[in-house]
């Protein structure tokens, strides 16, 4: 707030120079506001975020290897027996019809 009210009026402009004035810290507040620099922090925010999101990635992945695609395999089986079995029902109910 300090630097916004340093040209004496109520406006909220920055003042670069003034910034630049403060020496080494305000070069680093300066570079940091611009995304020349980042502070350790928010690197390791992101790394931790980045090895979660790999974590959670492998989970999935191993989860879909070892149940969805045996559990689909399985799915597959029983329809080829369903489908077996409604053919053998029409067959069935076509003999008792022409018994009749």
């Amino acid at each position: 707030m300090l630097l916004a009210q340093a040209d004496g009026g109520g406006g909220t402009e920055l003042n670069w120079e003034q910034l630049l004035n403060f020496g080494v810290l305000g070069l680093l507040v300066l570079m940091a506001l611009t995304g020349w620099i980042w502070f350790k922090p928010a690197v390791d925010q992101l790394k931790e975020r980045a090895q979660r999101a790999e974590a959670q990635r492998d989970a999935m992945a191993a989860t879909i290897e070892h149940e969805v695609i045996p559990a689909l395999n399985q799915a597959s089986n029983m329809v080829d027996v369903v489908t077996k079995l409604v053919e053998e029902t029409q067959k069935l109910h076509a003999e008792v019809r022409a018994k009749r």
